[in-house]
């Protein structure tokens, strides 16, 4: 038991159980700035994975073009090239729309969790 005695007219002071309040609420907070970088990271990567393919797909048009014989056949092959990365790119930011959405949720709700357990703790000292 950890006390402290101020003066001689008051009872010591118990810090056992706000110390356990304490690292409990550090621990938490830790925890779910991990599980958050966890998140970011995996958004990030395959935001990476995506931005990958699509420079792919740009030189692919770059070759797609040097090969043309008429004008037509250029504008055909913009064509396609953009309408291909209006889809994909609004399928992309959805898609990263909806995992931001996701992890923001699970990380309020391990969150909550994680004060209602304080909470309980510190209700028990």
């Amino acid at each position: 038991m950890s006390t402290t005695t101020n003066d001689a007219l008051q009872p010591p002071i118990d810090f056992t159980t706000s110390t356990a309040v304490n690292q409990q609420a550090l621990s938490s907070m830790a925890h779910i700035g991990f599980d958050s970088m966890r998140r970011a990271l995996e958004m990030n990567s395959q935001f990476f994975q995506f931005v990958s393919g699509r420079l792919q797909a740009d030189a692919r048009l770059a070759d797609a073009l040097s090969q043309c014989r008429s004008p037509q056949e250029a504008i055909n092959a913009m064509t396609l090239f953009y309408q291909s990365a209006f889809d994909s790119w609004s399928t992309e930011i959805k898609a990263l729309s909806e995992r931001a959405a996701d992890a923001t949720a699970e990380a309020v709700q391990a969150a909550q969790n994680e004060a209602k357990n304080v909470a309980e703790t510190a209700g028990e000292g």
